[in-house]
Order: structure tokens, then C-alpha cells, then sequence
């Protein structure tokens, strides 16, 4: 099973949907809780994460709840070797302890998922996607999921050197 979207996925068919008609629907929307519940039911070998997000917190489909990254370190499941890529905004950007303003956790999602043993590739800054394409972000991290199955049957994929394909790839295609 894996995490795509704060959707689980199964035999590449979501069991969720966000839309009506193919439109979104925010009535229709995940939650902070759906996705808490998504995340952190079970254990995933690959996560991508795609919404609104900052440094420590990330805001559910519904625009009204949210997740902080501080959940991630007190839950009990395993994130050992995962691989987190995320398209939020602002999901990689790491807080320098001592700069962190007092009234902020400064737990980040880099922290919080380093702490947990997974390997995090996100953003530290904005990063855009489309509704009708994908393009931006959504195109190198797709990228990215494609070479991490571009070895021979078996043969693992460094996860640097996914990146480094999915970066000229996507430079190639600019």
C-alpha cells in the first residue's frame, strides 16, 4: 500500500475521493483527521504528500483542520526507511532551533520525519501545481517516482540518483 495524496491507494485505484463531477469539492474533502488516519494506520514504504503546507503543519483538503508535524514523531508507526517526497510548500524547510519564535513548535516535517528514520525530498520553499496539468513541482516529483522504478526487476534505485534523473528529465522537457 501507498500514501499518494493523503489517499490510500490500492492497486493504483483510490479508495477516497475529493471530487464531484471532477470538480473539487470541499464537502467532499479530506480532513486532518482522514489523513492522520491514512498516515499514520499503517506502515507505507513510499509517501507523497501533496496540499497546503508550512514548516510544521499541514492543512487538510477542508481548509478548517489541520496536521502538525509534531504528530509524527508520537505516533507509534514505523516511517524506517520510508520514502516521504511531498509537494506542500514549505514541507522541507528545516527551523534553526535557536532562530525558532518561542510561541512555535519548532519541530519541522524534515525533523519530525528524520527522527522517524524516513528519508524526506520536499521543498523548502513555494513550489505550484496545476488543476488541469501537471506541470512544476507535481512533474519532478512524478518524475521522481518514475526512476525510482527505472532499475531491472529487483535492483534497487539509490534514491539520489532517482532525483538526479528526474531533474534532467524534467530540464530536458523544459
Amino acid at each position: 500500500t501507498t500514501l499518494v495524496s493523503y489517499m490510500i491507494v490500492e492497486n493504483g485505484v483510490p479508495t477516497t475521493t475529493t471530487t464531484v463531477g471532477g470538480v473539487p469539492d470541499r464537502q467532499h474533502s479530506w480532513t486532518a483527521a482522514d489523513l492522520t488516519s491514512a498516515l499514520f494506520g499503517s506502515r507505507h514504504d513510499v509517501v507523497f504528500l501533496a496540499g497546503h503546507f508550512s514548516a510544521n503543519d499541514a492543512l487538510g483538503a477542508d481548509y478548517k483542520t489541520n496536521v502538525l508535524s509534531t504528530e509524527l514523531p508520537a505516533s507509534s508507526t514505523s516511517f524506517v526507511n520510508s520514502i516521504v517526497f511531498s509537494a506542500g510548500c514549505h514541507a522541507g524547510y528545516n527551523f534553526v532551533d535557536p532562530d525558532a519564535v518561542a510561541t512555535v513548535d519548532s519541530v519541522d516535517w524534515a525533523q519530525a520525519f528524520a527522527r522517524k528514520g524516513a528519508t524526506l525530498l520536499a521543498g523548502t520553499g513555494y513550489q505550484y501545481g496545476d488543476t488541469d496539468f501537471l506541470e512544476y513541482s507535481e512533474r519532478l516529483y512524478a518524475n521522481f517516482a518514475r526512476q525510482l522504478r527505472a532499475g531491472a526487476a529487483g535492483t534497487p534505485v539509490a534514491i539520489g540518483e532517482a532525483l538526479v534523473q528526474a531533474k534532467l528529465t524534467y530540464l530536458a522537457a523544459t
